[in-house]
């Protein structure tokens, strides 16, 4: 039978009826098979320990019908009794050449995350014998945000609630500040309550994800940033952050024939295994318009996309969703769109002022979240691959992936939302970012003594040139179109080496 709404055809479970909340139990192939947890290539069903799990439903629900080693290694680094628990729910071991396998990394022998996290852990161990000896209590809390940073996040949000009463008022001034406050305020609760490092409780980093929905709704969030960028950061067809301006995943609002990405009309190249279209040679003009629409465009487009297709931009499937996922995505992107784009012009008419108050906020935002997100991935030395017929840890990928700029200080740290420290905050993306310019010197110690690069930029300015360049080198017309295949023409390459 068809699916009754055409946005659910064509992805498991669109003909079934949609629980109120998500049952694992329920979940199953195309086959009639439960679909379980692969971890090591080990698959379990921790179907029974869905409710107890200490990080919460949505945590252990993300790795359900999928490889999710990175997950399970990253989000437990801290923690000495998770794989005891998993190993109580053990099934069977998944075989090469199934869906599950993955053999991207080395899991066997990880000598370098073995030693991040033995420091690592010394670290916050301090740390929390020193929160004890003064408050008092057992668990441990010290790598989750401070006292001073739930104050900061609290008044940001409320200077932005307060903008946006502004801003409904017609205050231009409110209308400016809303977006830069938004930023500072709920855009840090969605990343930090997606990574859940915010609180030990689930549902606290739950809730206070919510109020960053305007820009990603969560469900959308969780597939994109946690499970896709997250596992495989800056791996070619892999992480969903290398479509947004390529048009390679490509939602079908912004591509012509089909969604098929050769006819992407918009964007720029990343990377250089993006094949070569003739659009890139426009990226000068491309790269602010997509940067002003780097929030807009997945907060409306891509969230909603994922549903009709099953994927977030292709890369990341969705194993299920419940009928609450399904309504609060749609009831989120409604209210998204009332406030931000019908008030307006109910408020003003067809003005230009309704039509300021309708675009400025998402523009101001995208440009802010443009920057401070791609200058610290999409850089020259950044998509480095092992020497053929080896594999990196995935620590070490992450490491050879990522850049951290400036000083790790707090006033970075806090207007960047964190994400001047992506090195550490991809290997532990559980620890509050308020924590990150404490572990750089266990890192910079680390990666010397492993012969890692660890890759970093004295400033934002110097990587915001850093990153240009790279653009400037990946979409020039006499190097890469010459070939018409994405491959440099030889004379050209030479003359870039």
């Amino acid at each position: 039978a068809a699916s009754a709404c055409p946005l659910f055809a064509g992805w498991p479970g669109a003909d079934a009826p949609k629980p109120r909340m998500r049952d694992p139990a329920s979940v199953h192939s195309a086959d009639g098979a439960r679909v379980l947890w692969t971890i090591d290539n080990k698959r379990y069903d921790v179907t029974d320990y869905v409710d107890a799990h200490p990080g919460g439903r949505d945590a252990i629900l993300a790795a359900q019908g999928r490889s999710a080693t990175a997950l399970f290694r990253s989000y437990h680094s801290l923690s000495d009794s998770a794989q005891a628990v998993l190993d109580r729910y053990y099934v069977e071991d998944a075989a090469p050449g199934d869906a599950d396998y993955e053999d991207e990394w080395e899991w066997r022998s990880t000598p370098f995350h073995d030693a991040l996290n033995r420091r690592v852990r010394a670290h916050f161990e301090r740390k929390q014998a020193r929160r004890e000896r003064v408050r008092g209590g057992t668990v441990s809390t010290a790598h989750k945000a401070p006292a001073w940073k739930w104050a900061w996040l609290g008044a940001a949000t409320v200077a932005w609630a307060a903008s946006l009463a502004g801003f409904l008022a017609g205050s231009w001034a409110a209308m400016l500040a809303m977006p830069l406050l938004y930023w500072l305020g709920p855009s840090s609760l969605l990343h930090d309550g997606m990574h859940w490092s915010l609180s030990v409780s689930p549902r606290v980093n739950g809730a206070l994800a919510a109020l960053g929905g305007v820009h990603m709704e969560p469900t959308a969030w969780l597939h994109q940033h946690v499970i896709g960028h997250h596992s495989h950061t800056n791996v070619v067809e892999r992480d969903p952050d290398l479509d947004h301006f390529t048009g390679s995943g490509g939602a079908s609002v912004l591509q012509v024939g089909g969604g098929a990405a050769d006819n992407a009309f918009y964007g720029f190249r990343c990377h250089a295994a993006e094949p070569w279209r003739p659009t890139f040679g426009a990226w000068k003009a491309w790269l602010p318009i997509m940067g002003l629409l780097t929030t807009v465009y997945p907060s409306m487009f891509e969230s909603t996309e994922m549903l009709s297709r099953g994927s977030f931009l292709g890369r990341v499937p969705l194993v299920a969703l419940s009928r609450s996922d399904v309504a609060r995505l749609w009831l989120g992107r409604a209210l998204v769109a009332s406030v931000l784009w019908v008030a307006p012009f109910a408020l003003h008419g067809l003005t230009l002022k309704a039509l300021a108050f309708a675009t400025l906020p998402l523009f101001i935002h995208g440009a802010v979240y443009y920057v401070f997100s791609q200058v610290s991935h999409i850089q020259p030395p950044c998509f480095e691959e092992p020497p053929e017929g080896e594999r990196f840890e995935w620590a070490e990928m992450q490491v050879r992936h990522s850049l951290d700029w400036g000083n790790g200080g707090v006033v970075q740290t806090l207007a960047s939302i964190g994400l001047n420290s992506q090195v550490v905050h991809h290997v532990y993306p559980q620890i509050d970012p308020t924590h990150y310019g404490e572990l750089r010197p266990i890192f910079e110690q680390t990666c010397e003594e492993f012969g890692i690069p660890y890759h970093r930029q004295p400033s934002l300015w110097h990587a915001l040139r850093s990153h240009v360049s790279l653009l400037q080198d990946m979409n020039r017309t006499d190097v890469w179109g010459a070939s018409g295949d994405g491959a440099p023409a030889p004379q050209a390459a030479a003359a870039m080496a």
